[in-house]
């Protein structure tokens, strides 16, 4: 009697339903679903009537499922109608059975999925129109969480990628990018560093866009590109990348920072000045950030092309109207142009504005989508930025010649006085004057002045070198915490199990927290591509931290992984040499950074081969006194 109160009684449509097809008692929501009455629905069989042939034998398994555990079953399928149509649900099937376990009767709690579907398909569109939109850039795009692992990249990239073999540097998706660029800026890539560098300004929110150049060499030349970093906000968290290529530009000797203020189109979302040209409808949308750009709300502009038109800067009008009209009609190859638009408050504005056509199975244009970007302050800051250069380039060349002065002048000495001594043994010699004393003074006082002369050439480095090495009390345990947050991002990092056996109260180390950590980072990832080589047999990657037993002054920090380890004891001890790499794509440089760094802060990193499988790679650094 309860039973049939609640399903009479619930906004949800109910049935129940009996094990020979049979359907008992119903709700009026069920019956509004089905387009049957009560009454007609318990003439006819659930199974031959509202369920689609290609449901059956999933429902079949669903009810042996449920005749099996007893467990309420979740599924999907679809109902057909009375009026032959077909609505998508989901049932909640519930199973009653006597005091001796044998089934009486199903009831099922029934969701109309419709709108959920159709959202699931919108949404599905929407990315499908997002990727159409990234491919038809002739720019390598590639899109960053807010973590900075690769999220999309468009065709463009790809190719490039094919073409310069392989995964353009192991950017891919799933990648991170960051960790990427972090990589190359420890094997002493300045472009590497700097792009890491602006990138993590944008990440703290310190900036919204960064731009650099840099060259990229490939198996036939050195190519040179324009990176344009923009941060995505509101609903969308990450970064937009566009690499563009600007080689035949660098080649011209032509000036382009000034009309290179890329960005990829991706949605409103990313504050771009978007717009999109339906060119069969002839209706034109205008994002909020394009209206923005000269000084408009987003309902005090029309989203009308009289918006765009009359608002273009007379002198500009006829050549952006014809550039637009040849570009659709495939005189013009692409279509990018710098005008003026008229501001709200009078003014004019620079716009660089760069689009793209979508064209049908027949290969005939539909839409032109584009961006505008507002480059008039760069404008205005050209000539001042090109002063600057000057102005640094001058400075860069006098620091270049005071210093190669400081080392003439210091080195000066001791190589007059290595050349005099060497003289005086020469002329012993050739005049047979074999006297040991004089000869063994001579040279003896060579030795020294060598000596000497490389004493001032570390004094020399040490001096210029002397920011390097900003060391402050740090905890070891922190640090590890804050390099595997870094790590957790990478595709195969969630695959493994990495546990922590970290002493407490453990001293603060006297360090560099940031060469530190990307020591700690590269032994992290070192040990997890091992893993990923070594498959099914690999299971936990262990970081331990303790007092060294040898030096109780110092710590030791061990990284043990479960991977396919080396060969033999000689391949441990050329592991931290330079350019030694069991890597297809390695450089080889890695380790050997890692131990000159260790090195460099008193410490000392060394491997083993565990006695299972796997290697576990040591390193210890000194308290702070």
């Amino acid at each position: 009697m309860f039973l049939a109160n609640l399903i009479r009684n619930s906004s949800q449509p109910v049935a129940v339903g009996y094990p020979d097809g049979r359907i008992g008692l119903v709700n009026l929501a069920f019956q509004e679903l089905t387009g049957y009455s009560a009454e007609e629905l318990q003439r006819i069989d659930w199974a031959a009537v509202l369920t689609p042939p290609e449901w059956l034998n999933i429902e079949r398994d669903k009810l042996a499922e449920l005749h099996r555990t007893g467990v309420p079953v979740r599924y999907k399928k679809e109902y057909i109608k009375k009026n032959g149509t077909r609505v998508p649900i989901e049932l909640l099937v519930h199973l009653e059975t006597d005091s001796e376990g044998k089934p009486q009767f199903y009831y099922a709690f029934v969701n109309d999925i419709t709108e959920r579907k159709r959202a699931a398909e919108a949404l599905r569109a929407s990315e499908a129109f997002v990727r159409e939109v990234l491919n038809s850039l002739p720019e390598h795009v590639v899109v960053l969480d807010e973590h900075g692992v690769v999220t999309a990249v468009n065709e463009p990239w790809e190719r490039f990628a094919i073409d310069n073999g392989g995964s353009a540097g192991g950017l891919s998706v799933g990648a991170n990018y960051l960790d990427v660029c972090r990589r190359s800026s420890a094997a002493g890539d300045p472009d590497a560093r700097k792009a890491v560098q602006g990138l993590e300004v944008l990440f703290a929110g310190q900036q919204q866009e960064f731009v650099m150049e840099y060259p990229c060499p490939t198996a036939n030349d050195e190519l040179w590109f324009i990176m344009h970093a923009k941060r995505l906000v509101d609903s969308l968290q990450g970064v937009i990348i566009t690499h563009i290529d600007i080689t035949e530009h660098k080649r011209a000797e032509l000036a382009l920072r000034h009309t290179q203020a890329r960005l990829a189109l991706i949605v409103e979302e990313v504050k771009a000045g978007y717009w999109d040209w339906d060119l069969l409808s002839q209706t034109l949308y205008l994002s909020p950030e394009w209206k923005r750009q000269i000084g408009f709300d987003e309902n005090e502009l029309s989203n009308q092309r009289d918006a765009w038109e009359d608002r273009l800067h007379p002198d500009d009008r006829a050549l952006v109207l014809e550039a637009t009209e040849d570009y659709i009609a495939g005189i013009q190859p692409s279509y990018e142009l710098e005008f003026r638009l008229l501001h709200k408050d009078g003014s004019y504005r620079w716009i660089h504005s760069r689009g793209a056509l979508l064209r049908d199975q027949n290969n005939q244009p539909y839409r032109l989508l584009g961006i505008n970007l507002d480059i008039t302050d760069y404008k205005k800051t050209q000539e001042l930025n090109e002063k600057r250069d000057q102005m640094e380039q001058t400075f860069r060349y006098y620091i270049a010649r005071q210093t190669a002065a400081a080392i003439a002048h210091e080195l000066n000495q001791p190589l007059t006085a290595i050349s005099s001594y060497a003289d005086v043994a020469l002329q012993l010699m050739q005049s047979g004057n074999q006297n040991p004393e004089i000869l063994s003074h001579a040279m003896e006082n060579c030795s020294q002045q060598a000596q000497r002369a490389g004493q001032v050439i570390r004094q020399l480095m040490t001096v210029l070198q002397k920011d390097e090495f900003i060391n402050e009390p740090i905890d070891i345990n922190t640090l590890i915490y804050e390099a595997l947050d870094f790590v957790k991002a990478d595709e195969y990092s969630s695959t493994f199990k990495i546990e922590l056996d970290l002493a407490a109260s453990l001293p603060p180390v006297s360090a560099n927290s940031l060469q530190i950590q990307k020591v700690l980072i590269n032994l992290l990832h070192n040990g997890l591509q091992s893993m990923l080589e070594n498959g099914i047999n690999a299971k936990t990657m262990t970081v331990t931290t303790r007092s060294f037993p040898g030096n109780p002054a110092m710590v030791k920090v061990t990284v043990c992984d479960s991977g396919k380890g080396v060969e033999n004891a000689a391949a441990i001890k050329k592991m931290f040499q330079p350019f030694y790499t069991t890597k297809a794509n390695g450089l080889g440089m890695g380790l050997a950074i890692c131990s000159a760094l260790i090195e460099a802060h008193g410490g000392k990193m060394w491997a083993e081969q565990n006695t299972d499988i796997g290697l576990s790679v040591h390193f210890t650094l000194p308290f702070t006194s």
